[in-house]
């Protein structure tokens, strides 16, 4: 019986002998077949080997047809088992052309399960299939939900929410603005002060700068801190035997405002940014500045140093920190009924948050902005403050280390008497001061440590050096 061929087998390779490989593809052949054999069932106990970079029926002898179609018998049937790794891609190839599926959707369906449990067991089965689950959402023009369920359109998902600011909600722009920015609030005290309004600050800042980007610069903001949308050709299905059977002459998809998907006359080409993707840093700096101008509002202490001087982000954000400040008095006036008895203090207050706003130097291409100083602290608040040197966060040993450095003082001898390695007390001085100034402050050029020279003079003033 192992040499017993069912009739189906002689009839599908008499099918590919009938093809002129001159005039037709390996996909399209193997898609003849595969629709030839769609339904078809074996059982054949088969313990071969079947192993080709591009595997299809045609290079498959007669074992190793029935070897397969009996493993295909199995995995509909919900039993799916390792075998030959070949096997599992031919599968795929079905799937890939709806082949034994109701519909596209239930075809992605078990696509994706059949991938996610095979890799499990197969080590020799890659993540190319990642890609096809993208291809086949675009291919068959299924619901863009479900590339949800693949990593890689994240990054494109949440650049084009903030490409277009202005028609989202704050939450879904502040969440997308998050996800692609290289700083982020989580340890920022004046974030935890008051999360809604520096999400809300956030958003209002980040739609300003986009206007203005649009109206004075050539490149808008987009552009200039991730790079181009461009447009170029795009192979379906990349590393799959596949047969583009719909055969669209026009067709287009799109994901998001930076990614799309087109056809025409059979060629395909995609749409999409090129460039860095991975965190931003034009976009940290400006979530640093904000951070740093909005900590400062508060009086929230210590403060932070801006990242980089932009005077174009430290007006917008300072006009925008007036703005907020302006619609929670208006709320307050709202919700509150006015006792007239108080109106001196009312006015006592008023004139401090006036003293908090100077004007800062002329600014830039007619922007209307008003900068601001530290917010005064009084003697009775003063009193209330811890010490410096316990808002640093460091023991005895930290501080007399860190005093060394700044001084340029010698240290190491102190540090062997009390049995402590230089890089593991820097590592904490560096954990303790994080929170303060979102950054290392001490580095090491060799196995030499020193302190930053953006935050030396700071860090002297706060040790009274």
């Amino acid at each position: 019986m192992k040499c017993y061929l069912p009739e189906k087998y002689v009839e599908m390779k008499n099918l590919a002998a009938n093809f002129n490989f001159y005039s037709n593809t390996e996909g399209e052949i193997f898609y003849k077949q595969a629709k030839l054999m769609e339904h078809f069932e074996d059982d054949f106990d088969y313990d071969g080997i079947f192993a080709r970079s591009f595997p299809t029926y045609r290079l498959m002898n007669d074992q190793q047809l029935r070897g397969y179609f009996s493993f295909r018998t199995k995995v509909r049937r919900g039993d799916i088992k390792k075998s030959c790794t070949s096997f599992a891609y031919v599968y795929c190839y079905e799937l890939l052309h709806g082949i034994g599926v109701a519909d596209a959707a239930d075809g992605y369906n078990k696509l994706l399960e059949f991938c996610k449990t095979y890799s499990a067991i197969d080590t020799m089965f890659g993540d190319c299939y990642i890609q096809w689950l993208n291809d086949y959402v675009v291919y068959n023009n299924l619901d863009k939900n479900l590339l949800k369920n693949i990593s890689s359109s994240d990054f494109d998902e949440s650049l084009g929410v903030i490409s277009n600011p202005f028609n989202v909600d704050d939450e879904k722009l502040f969440a997308a603005l998050d996800s692609l920015s290289a700083y982020h609030y989580h340890s920022s005290k004046a974030y935890k002060t008051a999360p809604d309004d520096m999400k809300l600050l956030t958003c209002n800042v980040f739609r300003a700068v986009m206007e203005y980007y649009n109206k004075n610069r050539q490149k808008g903001f987009i552009e200039t801190a991730f790079g181009r949308i461009m447009s170029g050709p795009y192979i379906m299905f990349k590393a799959a035997i596949f047969y583009d059977y719909k055969k669209y002459s026009h067709y287009s998809y799109k994901i998001s405002e930076t990614l799309s998907y087109s056809c025409k006359q059979g060629h395909w080409s995609r749409e999409r940014f090129f460039g860095y993707r991975s965190e931003n840093k034009e976009l940290g700096n400006l979530f640093k500045n904000i951070d740093a101008a909005y900590r400062s509002f508060l009086g929230v202490k210590p403060v932070i140093k801006r990242v980089v001087e932009n005077k174009i982000y430290t007006n917008i954000i300072q006009n925008e920190i007036i703005k907020l400040n302006e619609i929670k008095k208006q709320r307050q006036f709202d919700s509150v009924k006015i006792d007239f008895s108080k109106l001196s203090e009312i006015r006592v207050a008023s004139e401090a948050t006036r003293d908090k706003l100077i004007v800062d130097d002329e600014p830039e291409e007619n922007i209307d902005v008003v900068a601001f100083t530290e917010p005064i602290i009084n003697e009775a608040e003063k009193q209330t403050n811890q010490s410096t040197t316990e808002k640093l966060g460091l023991d005895e040993t930290a501080l007399l280390f860190l005093t060394a450095l700044l001084k340029g003082e010698e240290y190491i001898a102190e540090l062997k008497n009390r049995g402590i390695m230089v890089s593991v007390l820097a590592d904490r001085i560096n954990d303790s001061l994080f929170e303060l100034f979102g950054d290392t402050v001490i580095e090491f050029d060799g196995d030499s440590p020193s302190v930053i020279e953006d935050y030396a003079d700071e860090l002297k003033g706060m040790l009274n050096l």
